[in-house]
């Protein structure tokens, strides 16, 4: 599988025509809509996916960028038909404001690559996990009666819900007991600036949290340890928690000593 992250330049057409984090339903709608006009059966098939969704798509804070990240097979025959979809929509209606797509940029410093599952594993054992929220972020829980989501990115919630994202795409195998080796002190926080963010999307008030979150493995268990770097690595295409199709979740980490 391939993940393609892109950077998508917007250029407004008209006076002070900025995006935020509430303008991301609307991106969305935008987005598959021109892939629908592109090709009708993908575009179903993206619309389709209730859960796992393999296509993430988030505004840059105060800037008018869409980052787009495509999870797909090995063809990219999907990665391929937003690219072109793109291309060919030059104009994008974002609710009632219009933007003209100035740029697709695959190689961006910050927030444009690629990868597949061999990069997430390649890279050598990295004690120190710096996660950056960009965008609001909540992770779903599941109580006994009904869901609810967490404000706080826990050890153990963050990397329970990067794992099974990791399996719903179909990855490589990790340790069976990855969860309690986090759960027993293999990663702790050690540093944090998190608050929370309220916004409006369309009729609804979301709330999420935003911020750096620094977490430490312990490196004497380097089997599960590698396998948190890995997920970490996941996290920069898939987001975190859950909307990461409609603008939440978007995050940059940083594998550190």
């Amino acid at each position: 599988m391939h993940f393609i992250a892109l950077l998508v330049d917007l250029r407004p057409l008209g006076k002070k025509q900025t995006l935020s984090i509430s303008d991301a339903s609307n991106a969305h709608a935008a987005l598959f809509h021109a892939i629908s006009a592109t090709d009708p059966l993908i575009g179903q098939q993206l619309h389709n996916m209730k859960r796992h969704k393999q296509i993430s798509l988030a505004i840059i804070p105060r800037r008018p960028q869409l980052r787009l990240t495509l999870m797909d097979v090995a063809e990219l025959a999907c990665s391929h038909t937003v690219i072109n979809a793109l291309a060919a929509k030059r104009v994008l209606r974002i609710g009632k404001r219009s933007f003209e797509v100035a740029n697709i940029n695959v190689a961006d410093a910050v927030w444009a690559r690629t990868a597949t599952w061999a990069d997430f594993q390649r890279n050598d054992l990295k004690a120190f996990l710096r996660f950056h929220f960009v965008t609001p972020t909540a992770i779903t829980k599941r109580g006994r009666r009904k869901r609810y989501h967490l404000l706080f990115p826990n050890p153990s919630d963050l990397f329970t819900g990067l794992l099974r994202r990791w399996k719903a795409l179909n990855g490589p195998s990790l340790p069976k007991d990855l969860i309690p080796f986090v759960e027993g002190g293999g990663c702790i926080v050690v540093e944090h600036t998190i608050h929370s963010q309220k916004f409006r999307d369309k009729n609804h008030l979301q709330n999420g949290f935003v911020g750096r979150v620094t977490y430490q493995l312990n490196e004497a268990d380097q089997i599960h340890s590698r396998a948190l770097n890995s997920l970490a690595e996941l996290a920069f295409f898939t987001g975190v928690g859950y909307q990461t199709a409609r603008g939440m979740g978007l995050t940059r980490v940083k594998l550190s000593d």
